[in-house]
């Protein structure tokens, strides 16, 4: 694999290029202070991909999320979507479509303390032939608590 030809778009930010330890160094950063990763696998790459970035505006309790695509294809943003709904909701979705990849992966970070106390989740969702699958599997294994 050529170092630094992924392409990792933050939900409502620009294409950056970065290389596959830089995507290993991102996912661990989100993924450290949640306590690991979930991990999921699917053999085909969507069609279209959705990525959100949101926070909740009301008073009651705080909530966040921020979403990361990241593939060596071709992303295509195709339309954006903002919802705004007081107090519960500030949420902007992008959709994109993704041509000649071989994998896309979206990296997704969300918290709440809804609960009384500050609860975050990291979730990693690799879709298609990631060359670099097996590192993000041992680094799931060695994040996990």
């Amino acid at each position: 694999m050529v170092e630094g030809k992924n392409k990792v778009i933050k939900a409502g930010c620009d294409v950056e290029m970065k290389s596959e330890k830089e995507i290993l160094e991102m996912i661990k950063e989100y993924a450290t202070s949640t306590g690991g990763f979930r991990l999921l696998e699917e053999k085909e790459i969507p069609k279209y991909l959705v990525i959100t970035r949101s926070s909740r505006p009301g008073p009651s309790f705080d909530s966040k999320s921020e979403d990361i695509l990241i593939t060596d294809g071709n992303p295509e943003f195709i339309s954006e979507k903002h919802v705004y709904n007081y107090p519960t909701l500030n949420g902007h979705y992008y959709k994109y479509k993704v041509t000649n990849a071989k994998y896309a992966i979206i990296l997704q970070w969300y918290g709440h303390d809804y609960d009384g106390g500050w609860q975050e989740w990291t979730t990693v969702t690799v879709y298609g032939d990631c060359p670099f699958h097996e590192k993000i599997r041992e680094l799931q294994e060695e994040l996990n608590i």
